[in-house]
């Protein structure tokens, strides 16, 4: 299904700020809490600074965030460190892509969209352990032109199996909203805006 991507003009100031977090759920007395991770791979946090916009750029970014509903909306969101790089963006281990859908290995879903845009050097593991790379293949034919891996019959991930990937790359949030209620840039000057878009990511 088509997605939306973050716009990758105007370009904010670089380096920016990645955060992660590993959310729980909390119940219990507080002298006696409980806690449950809600999940076991971190989700990630961008801060993307814009300093003095032009009016007619930070405009460009208000209609995308309109678009979207303001946090409401679901988007992807691809790194913009590390263009023209050789190779292209950073290198980055262990990213979340899926648990498996089948139940023996040659049914279930085979083809998923990685976390990666113009990868380079994938490693792919199931549930923590290297998989051959003559169990899959990896193409740029995922959603919006990101990474996609095609598991090969027998190999196909089961609903026991977590698949993670290490790769030099631009990193995507497959799914991202923004973190923030209010549209954050301001103007500082006349016709000159500036501001910090957070954006997260959800699953």
């Amino acid at each position: 299904m088509p997605i939306s991507v973050y716009p990758s003009s105007p370009l904010p100031s670089v380096p920016y700020e990645w955060t992660t977090s590993r959310p729980i759920a909390r119940s219990g007395p507080l002298w006696r809490p409980v806690t449950r991770a809600l999940t076991r791979f971190d989700c990630p946090t961008v801060s993307l600074p814009y300093r003095n916009l032009p009016w007619a750029d930070a405009m460009d970014l208000l209609v995308f965030w309109n678009g979207m509903g303001g946090a409401n909306g679901i988007f992807m969101f691809i790194d913009l460190l590390g263009i023209g790089e050789s190779p292209v963006g950073m290198a980055w281990e262990n990213l979340y892509v899926c648990v498996g859908t089948g139940t023996t290995g040659s049914d279930g879903q085979a083809v998923w969209d990685l976390p990666c845009y113009a990868g380079t050097s994938h490693i792919v593991y199931v549930n923590g352990s290297v998989l051959s790379a003559s169990h899959y293949t990896i193409d740029t034919t995922g959603t919006n032109g990101v990474d996609e891996i095609t598991f090969n019959t027998g190999y196909i991930p089961t609903t026991a199996q977590i698949v993670s990937v290490t790769a030099t790359c631009r990193r995507v949030m497959l799914q991202a909203r923004f973190a923030d209620d209010s549209f954050p840039l301001t103007a500082e000057e006349p016709f000159r805006l500036s501001g910090n878009i957070r954006i997260m990511e959800v699953r």
